[in-house]
């Protein structure tokens, strides 16, 4: 419930055989729901993933410490990697909804990402979703769809993307298809 819908169309869930999908009445009912099924717990200290969707932030989770409780649904944290405005030796805090904040994802290994794989960029001091497009001799290309652009990263920045579900991570690997077409040449697989 908790996990950020970047690679998902719609919301649901299937809690004890019943589908519960977008007619759910906003966020006041996703919140109950969450109480209900107690996904998670977060404590003070507790080191979490704030999942932003905030025009040019869409799809991009940043790491964070739960500083306190604020209020019923809502929590203060502090950034580790995001400082002020006005003095850039103070780390970010803000006041944030339970339902954007996630445990961080377990570390996976993985061999070798996969043409489409959905994946998380560490770049811009935040975690970013993307689709890998293709690789080069260095890199891996990742396309973002958010802003329809598309990046060569080296694989030290790249993990396979987890969404955190009924509390349990999911890793999307190729979950959803982008309408693509695909051309290769002799240094791998690319698109075009």
């Amino acid at each position: 419930m908790a996990a950020c819908p970047a690679v998902k169309s719609s919301v649901y869930l299937l809690l004890n055989n019943i589908q519960i999908t977008n007619s759910l009445t906003a966020n006041n009912s996703l919140r109950k729901l969450n109480k209900a099924i107690n996904i998670m717990e977060i404590s003070a200290g507790d080191r979490v993933e704030i999942c932003c969707n905030e025009d040019g932030l869409w799809g991009s989770y940043f790491e964070a410490k739960i500083v306190q409780r604020y209020r019923k649904d809502n929590y203060l944290v502090e950034y580790v990697n995001l400082v002020t405005d006005n003095d850039e030796t103070k780390k970010l805090r803000e006041v944030v909804e339970a339902s954007a904040i996630r445990p961080v994802p377990p570390k996976t290994r993985v061999a070798e990402y996969e043409l489409l794989d959905v994946v998380d960029v560490n770049d811009l001091d935040g975690w970013w979703v993307g689709r890998v497009t293709g690789r080069d001799k260095y890199n891996y290309h990742v396309y973002f769809e958010g802003w329809g652009e598309e990046f060569p990263y080296p694989e030290h920045k790249l993990r396979a993307h987890q969404e955190y579900e009924n509390g349990r991570w999911i890793t999307c690997g190729q979950r959803v298809p982008l309408p693509l077409s695909f051309r290769s040449d002799s240094s791998g697989w690319l698109l075009s």
